[in-house]
């Protein structure tokens, strides 16, 4: 499972879609009805032109990117594992209940479900789970969830391996993941309230105390963290040659900090010629990365004195990303699930 897109870069595909995905109460927690005012009143009046104009930008003779990558990556995977592999998004087409029909239709009651999100967020990988739920139960579907692989080997290790050849050419690496309100993390680790209840939370140790060890379970922050560490620990990087932010940020309340369009103004105006920026929130291309780092970032980026920007691609279904994801697969076993 993933996101999901619009089918077509055009004002009806893309209210569609947007209408789907921001009345979700998982991804704008209010009332019902103060939702359908926010989303339909202020959002989406605003949103729908200039996101058809941004979706033209980096649509495919495919289709959407990340409808296509996640395809893609799904039919390989299929090839090399000894179950079919099915792929439905959960806004948007293919859609999760007409995949799950098509489940059921095949003779199959027990599923493994993937959600293609390496970080664990109650907009995402929750918001999936429960959606899964509700829709497989009644068609007598088992449904089992494959666990963040945030920190799996298999993961870091293709992370590694797209970063090293780019890091010659750049002076400094960016790590820019979606961004969440600050209260999304703190509903996640509700009762405890471990999450932001301390400045050191998100790199204390996990075995400090039950409440960290929950907290880490489910914190988006400090799963961005361990995937950062993760991988610049791999490529050896110096401290000061990298550096973490959050993109796409919607709204006025308080979301995750460092925003990285701030970042990269800081970075070129205090001497950063050559950029490199890397997105491991997600692991198929999309808007969020084609047009707002590769398009808006890189302009910002020039504009205010830097000279060299690279943005690296996500690992959308490079062949050993889709080995190394099957045998992460075989042994779910060692990610739990249930």
């Amino acid at each position: 499972m993933n996101l999901g897109s619009p089918t077509a870069p055009t004002a009806q595909a893309v209210n569609a879609f947007l209408k789907e995905f921001l009345m979700d109460a998982r991804v704008i927690s209010t009332p019902y009805i103060l939702r359908w005012v926010i989303v339909h009143l202020f959002i989406l009046p605003f949103r729908i032109k200039r996101g058809v104009e941004a979706y033209k930008k980096i649509w495919l003779n495919e289709g959407s990117p990340l409808i296509f990558f996640t395809e893609s990556f799904a039919q390989k995977l299929e090839k090399i594992l000894s179950h079919r592999v099915y792929t439905a998004m959960r806004y948007g087409n293919p859609s999760l209940q007409s995949v799950l029909q098509k489940i059921q239709e095949d003779g199959h009651r027990k599923l493994l479900v993937v959600p293609l999100y390496p970080q664990y967020a109650v907009s995402t990988t929750q918001s999936a789970i429960e959606r899964v739920k509700e829709l497989s139960e009644p068609l007598g579907i088992e449904s089992f969830f494959v666990k963040p692989f945030f920190e799996e080997d298999a993961y870091i290790k293709n992370l590694v391996k797209k970063i090293k050849p780019v890091l010659k050419k750049c002076d400094h690496l960016l790590f820019s993941y979606h961004s969440l309100p600050v209260r999304h993390i703190i509903k996640a680790n509700a009762p405890d309230a471990f999450c932001f209840g301390r400045p050191d939370c998100c790199t204390i140790p996990k075995e400090s105390s039950p409440q960290a060890m929950r907290a880490h379970q489910t914190c988006y922050q400090r799963h961005c963290v361990t995937t950062t560490e993760k991988v610049a620990q791999s490529l050896k990087l110096k401290r000061e040659k990298y550096s973490l932010a959050f993109q796409s940020r919607v709204g006025r309340e308080k979301w995750l900090l460092p925003q990285t369009n701030e970042v990269v103004k800081y970075l070129a105006e205090n001497g950063v010629r050559r950029l490199a920026i890397v997105a491991p929130a997600f692991v198929a291309d999309n808007l969020e990365t084609l047009y707002e780092i590769k398009i808006e970032l890189k302009k910002i980026f020039h504009q205010t004195g830097g000279e060299r920007f690279e943005y690296i691609a996500c690992l959308n279904d490079e062949t050993t990303w889709v080995k190394d994801f099957s045998s992460l697969l075989q042994n779910v076993n060692t990610l739990g699930h249930g």
